[in-house]
Order: structure tokens, then sequence, then C-alpha cells
């Protein structure tokens, strides 16, 4: 959903890396995450990216410094969630902005 559709995804992570390269994406600190970036869940021992999802809100005090993300969760629907709250790896989580 992130990259390509809400109808499609995209499950081998050198596409992704190609897709970060050719928007010219780039790797964002986490306080500074704004609204319409993108966040990576990387899988420590592979180094794969396993989900991705879209910043909808900035981190704030109030949710312990963690942004609200939209992400479609394989097969199932869309969700709304705190980037700590799904199934996937958050503690290496990336986030990326895209500067085109």
């Amino acid at each position: 959903m992130t990259f390509a559709s809400r109808r499609t995804g995209i499950f081998d992570s050198w596409v992704i890396n190609q897709i970060l390269n050719d928007d010219e994406y780039q790797l964002i600190n986490p306080e500074d995450v704004l609204p319409g970036d993108i966040i990576l869940y990387i899988e420590k021992a592979t180094g794969d990216v396993e989900h991705s999802g879209i910043v909808i809100s900035p981190p704030n005090e109030n949710e312990l410094g963690v942004p609200k993300i939209l992400s479609k969760w394989g097969k199932y629907s869309e969700i709304l969630h705190w980037a700590n709250r799904c199934p996937y790896d958050f503690s290496n989580a990336r986030y990326y902005r895209v500067m085109r």
C-alpha cells in the first residue's frame, strides 16, 4: 500500500530499496517525523523490509513520542495504529521522507 496501490503489494526488499533510491527518499530522525513520511519495519536478522506504512500524525509527548501509522496488514484491511502497536518489530523501524 505504501509504495504501489491498495490492490497490490511489494514483497522484495530490493524493489523497495530501488524505489527509495529512485524517488530520492531520505532517512530521517524519529523526532523529525511528519505526516506523509513513511515507516519501514526492518527485520533484524536479515535486514529485509518486513512491513511499511504511512505516517498519519507525528510523534508527540502525549503518545510517548510514537507516531500514528496507516498500513495494510497482509491481505487484510487497512489499519490505523500506533507505530509500536502492530505485529511487526518496531525496535528496528526507520522513517523516510521523499525529497522529490
